[in-house]
């Protein structure tokens, strides 16, 4: 299953996801995060990674178990850290 996130965050200021959970900026600086995982409103699960000042750089596509979340979450953070940027804009 492959998961899908909108990442947030201005252009250049890439982010790389970590086994560890840890987060690092385009430096390589560590900058606490978390995963937080939310049952919206129709029953559905979804989960946010949120960066050491609160901001939500990611987000999940809505999942129908919690299960199916948390699978989520560990495939973004077994597959992140070795994705390349494939920039498909056009500058």
């Amino acid at each position: 299953m492959t998961s899908r996130l909108r990442v947030s965050g201005s252009p250049g200021r890439e982010r790389s996801f970590r086994r560890n959970k840890a987060i690092t900026d385009q430096g390589g600086r560590d900058m606490a995060g978390k995963f937080v995982l939310k049952k919206g409103s129709t029953g559905k699960f979804h989960f946010n990674l949120v960066a050491g000042n609160g901001q939500v750089i990611a987000t999940s596509e809505a999942y129908e178990s919690k299960a199916s979340a948390l699978n989520g979450i560990n495939s973004v953070q077994t597959n992140a850290p070795s994705a390349e940027i494939d920039d498909q804009t056009a500058d």
